[in-house]
């Protein structure tokens, strides 16, 4: 795994709750150092990188009772009781944000001293009309793509992260200038790092392609959610979490799991 002085890196899945009788799921997060070690179990229910100077500090992560501060080596430095929110956000690296948003609109939110825990301010839901004092997290915008080789183009429409050929059947990957063709039957959705999703055009599951063009085990795949919520920017590490019939983990550039675990599991709530 890659690593700065120390990480931590978070793993996310879809979990089933034992409480629910309606088998319901909810998304929980776990974290694993860079010698691909499970440092903490997928109990947490949201989490944010703190930064400084661009550079991951430390984390916080919420459970039902708390938000946990811990080193990017794995302890814990401080736990603070809290109420339950939905969202988690380290703020200028020195408070805690934990809210409530509804469709963009804060509905609920309490602000904590990152160095003592201590609480600064809660609040209630706005009243109809009044402004949102902010501050708010800052989304990242998307990066520009570079230009394709010749014979190749962009969607009209803008939306895709790939370039094709005329012919429609190969495929071109910015992040590592592969070209891929395309198997017949099946229709490119994204490109994730130097892989490619592709969908059935007679409902089949997905398929994911290395940049060789090769069919690879994985069901899904994404970019480790690690975001610098204050600059509006996305710390990219070169490895992607990765979901098969089996397992979920992280996989490298080649598509060679560097930590995994099995993919079903319960949480007793």
């Amino acid at each position: 795994m890659p690593s700065l002085d120390a990480m931590l890196y978070p793993l996310s899945a879809a979990v089933d709750i034992d409480a629910y009788d309606d088998g319901d799921r909810r998304v929980r997060y776990g974290f694993v150092d860079a010698a691909a070690k499970l440092v903490f179990d997928l109990d947490y229910l949201a989490y944010s990188y703190c930064f400084a100077d661009g550079i991951p500090t430390r984390l916080v992560a919420a459970l039902p009772d708390r938000v946990d501060i811990i080193a990017l080596d794995g302890k814990i430095v401080r736990s603070i009781p809290a109420k339950a929110r939905q969202y988690v956000w380290c703020h200028n690296n020195s408070q805690v944000v934990y809210y409530d948003s509804n469709e963009g609109v804060w509905v609920g939110r309490d602000t904590y001293d990152l160095a003592t825990g201590r609480l600064l301010k809660s609040e209630g839901a706005a009243a109809e009309g009044d402004e949102d004092p902010g501050p708010w997290p800052a989304y990242p915008d998307d990066e520009p793509l570079p230009e394709p080789p010749p014979g190749f183009s962009y969607d009209s429409d803008g939306w895709a992260n790939f370039a094709i050929d005329s012919t429609g059947r190969r495929a071109w990957l910015p992040a590592t200038a592969a070209t891929i063709d395309l198997p017949t039957g099946y229709t490119p959705t994204q490109a994730i790092g130097g892989f490619l999703q592709l969908d059935s055009e007679s409902n089949l599951p997905s398929i994911i392609l290395n940049s060789r063009g090769q069919l690879t085990e994985f069901s899904s795949l994404q970019q480790p959610d690690i975001t610098n919520w204050d600059a509006g920017k996305t710390f990219a590490v070169p490895y992607w979490q990765a979901e098969s019939a089996d397992y979920i983990g992280f996989v490298d550039a080649d598509g060679q799991w560097r930590y995994r675990q099995a993919k079903h599991f319960e949480l007793e709530d």
